[in-house]
């Protein structure tokens, strides 16, 4: 083994585990290690002005890359300022390994400037957290790091280095690693006989989809169970599982907290929930409504979400791909399920065909509003897309409307925030996505109040001249936040202001602060001007801003 200095083993480390970009903003606790990383051309650093824009790039480039991001924090105040994407990535189960400065271990004991707790800060927004204080840890810190990142459940996991530990010497031994192959396995087989078992005798099943799917890579089993079974399919609201949006047994996104929800269950006699936190919402007023006898089969690779907000009557945990081939080769067997599902299917793809029809009429009644109409603005996204556009969505509103219209046919064709709730994901982690997948094309659709908490993502995109498409949902208000109270409140005057709600007393201009910033772009005021604006961004060969102005029109 060689002795080199703890920077040089830190770099070292990321270039074993085939790190290619490193996100942050550097301060004094970062000199060496940043010394040491602009000796090593082959990883880029991503620099941001703000944490949440770290962290959101972050996100996305594990989310598209499917391994470890790697995020470089400065000492406590940094930590704080990353505190609420993350929260996004834990409960997402992002893969990141978070390297965060510490001050020099001779002064923490004079609670030095830049200094901090970093350990408990990061306790409740990451997998693991630990500090080192022996240069020689630093190997056994970050494979451990890396390792934890990617074995089930995945999630951020953050090491504190103290700066004064980057000048010790290290001994480093870098053996050859096999490719990530962590695995939840294939599930226990009484419990997935189980799970056949209720599925033959239910008359009603009812599919609840979520981001497990997606992180699993598992839409093509995921659809053909449910073509299997001839259930109705629904995804939680802020899910990305892009379950295939023109399938006839597609329901729509569906909110855990709404009436509807009740309704969907009390019709069945079987719930299937799939890679996701069943009923964790604290606002659940009608949980009292829910049958007491409908059998839940739940299957994650996480062993926390099985049964944790509800009794599960055959919980699996294994990997979620796998899980379903197994139950998917046993249910091709069994030809009274089959007759019963194509009865099923048929009577769903009437009910569907309904649907988009209803939905067409919307469409065509609404495409000449100014300002534009949401279902315009999603229409014409859905025009332009192409089988190489990816979609990055952070306009909570409207979300459910680009579910509606937009149609998504792989696992990494769409990213949403996920279950940690925070706003402000979209714009950076665009960028993410982009430098994980240089050959796609990346659409991003953010709304004002999203935008306004990264808005210094446009730097960043500059700076590095990230080819990405950034849409702002301008509407001047929280509209989300309006929706939801409408739904607590009942029927309440939605066109008055709203306390607190309200973002239009000025009126942001987004295509101001872009262009100040070094991007540049156009506003559109009619959904026909938003072709040839998507158009331009794609010519201009660098990121691109479209401001679209939006109804304030509460669901």
């Amino acid at each position: 083994m060689k002795k080199v200095k703890g920077s040089k083993a830190l770099i070292e480390l990321l270039k074993h585990h085939g790190t290619e970009c490193v996100f942050g903003i550097p301060g004094a606790t970062e000199i060496f290690f940043m010394e040491e990383l602009e000796r090593t051309p082959e990883i880029k650093f991503i620099l941001a002005l703000n944490e949440m824009v770290c962290v959101g790039a972050a996100e996305g480039y594990g989310r598209a890359k499917g391994k470890p991001a790697v995020l470089n924090l400065h000492t406590g105040p940094g930590m704080a300022a990353a505190m609420p994407l993350l929260l996004n990535a834990k409960y997402g189960k992002v893969p990141m390994v978070i390297l965060v400065g510490q001050n020099d271990t001779r002064l923490l004991v004079k609670d030095p400037q830049l200094s901090g707790d970093i350990v408990s800060m990061a306790k409740p927004v990451v997998k693991w957290a630990t500090e080192i204080h022996r240069g020689q840890d630093i190997p056994v810190a970050v494979n451990r790091a890396f390792k934890m990142a990617m074995q089930p459940p995945m999630g951020p996991v953050a090491v504190s280095i103290p700066s004064d530990l980057m000048n010790e010497e290290v001994q480093l031994d870098l053996r050859s690693l096999p490719p990530y192959g962590y695995n939840a396995g294939r599930g226990d087989s009484h419990q997935i006989a189980h799970a056949k078992s209720l599925i033959l005798q239910a008359e009603n099943p009812v599919l609840l989809v979520q981001e497990g799917v997606a992180r699993a890579r598992a839409l093509a089993e995921t659809v053909k169970f449910a073509e299997l079974l001839g259930a109705p399919v629904y995804q939680i609201w802020m899910g990305d599982v892009n379950f295939p949006v023109r399938h006839p047994q597609y329901r729509g996104d569906i909110d855990s907290t709404s009436p509807q929800m009740v309704r969907v269950l009390c019709e069945s006699d079987l719930l299937i929930e799939i890679g996701g936190q069943l009923f964790n919402d604290a606002f659940y007023s009608d949980a009292e409504a829910l049958p007491e006898a409908l059998p839940v089969v739940q299957i994650d690779d996480d062993p926390w979400e099985l049964g944790k907000n509800f009794p599960v009557d055959c919980p699996i945990q294994g990997d979620i791909r796998e899980v379903l081939a197994e139950l998917n080769g046993l249910l091709e067997k069994e030809y009274d399920l089959a007759e019963k599902a194509a009865k099923r299917r048929k009577l769903l793809a009437a009910e569907s065909e309904r649907q988009q029809e209803a939905l067409s009429n919307k469409i065509e009644a609404e495409k000449n509003r100014q300002p534009v109409a949401v279902t315009a603005l999603m229409a014409g996204v859905s025009a332009a897309m192409t089988d190489k556009t990816y979609i990055v969505d952070d306009c909570w509103s409207s979300s459910a409307m680009l579910r509606a219209i937009v149609d998504f046919k792989d696992e990494k064709s769409l990213y949403r925030p996920r279950n940690g709730g925070s706003i402000g994901f979209g714009l950076p982690g665009g960028l993410g996505v982009k430098l994980a997948c240089p050959e796609k094309e990346v659409l991003v659709l953010s709304g004002d109040g999203s935008a306004a908490w990264s808005m210094q993502t446009f730097w960043t995109a500059a700076h590095y001249r990230i080819p990405v498409i950034m849409i702002i949902t301008n509407n001047g208000t929280y509209r989300q936040v309006k929706t939801v109270r409408k739904r607590i409140l009942g029927d309440y005057p939605l066109n008055e202001p709203h306390l607190g709600m309200e973002i239009d007393n000025p009126v942001i201009s987004f295509m101001a602060l872009a262009k100040s910033m070094g991007v540049s772009g156009c506003q559109v005021h009619k959904a026909v001007e938003l072709s040839k604006a998507i158009e331009n961004g794609r010519n201009c060969k660098e990121p691109y801003l479209i401001e679209v102005f939006v109804e304030n029109r509460p669901d």
